[in-house]
């Protein structure tokens, strides 16, 4: 990354590039407008997730000037199953969902050309608040549905300490009245 080149997505639509003091809206895939997500490498190239199907991760090496999809075999077939990236620091890429009614977590180790699910929810949530990195491996992430019906879902906090291998549930507490989602989410690395 060059330190003065930011992307964003706005409401889900279009992929936004401020750069030069200039904010400009970049058209990655002619017809598509959702996009889900966008991640930079430490190497600077840009990742999006758009709402496409089969849904698949696209990359640039040239700061969104052109864009390559990536094979992204074993990810689902839905265009919005996946709605989270994550780039972590051995280029490894993690994707987060939900498929099937199950809230999901994918793991690329070839640059996204294949994924394998590393964990399957017992629960309907999406995997999709941002993650957390620490330079220890340690990942973490939050299922951003909490209730079903009325119903407490007692999976709460989601650790890989070996960059989103394996993975545990950390339950959150049950308390009386508490519904709603998670909201925000830090942890001190060790």
């Amino acid at each position: 990354p060059d330190g003065s080149t930011l992307f964003a997505i706005a409401n889900g639509n279009f992929v936004w590039k401020y750069s030069g003091g200039v904010w400009t809206r970049l058209s990655p895939i002619v017809g598509v407008t959702t996009i889900f997500d966008v991640e930079i490498d430490a190497a600077g190239n840009v990742y999006i997730l758009p709402a496409k199907n089969p849904q698949k991760i696209y990359k640039s090496i040239d700061k969104g000037v052109s864009w390559a999809a990536l094979t992204s075999t074993g990810l689902p077939a839905s265009s919005s199953a996946i709605r989270r990236l994550d780039v972590l620091s051995d280029n490894s890429i993690l994707a987060y969902g939900n498929f099937g009614g199950f809230g999901r977590v994918y793991k690329s180790t070839n640059g996204g050309a294949s994924f394998t699910e590393r964990h399957t929810s017992t629960y309907n949530v999406f995997y999709s608040l941002i993650p957390v990195e620490s330079a220890g491996g340690v990942v973490a992430t939050v299922g951003t549905q909490s209730t079903q019906t009325g119903t407490q879902y007692p999976e709460g906090l989601m650790v890989s300490l070996d960059k989103g291998t394996t993975w545990t549930v950390k339950p959150f507490p049950s308390i009386v009245g508490l519904t709603g989602f998670v909201g925000s989410m830090a942890f001190d690395g060790t």
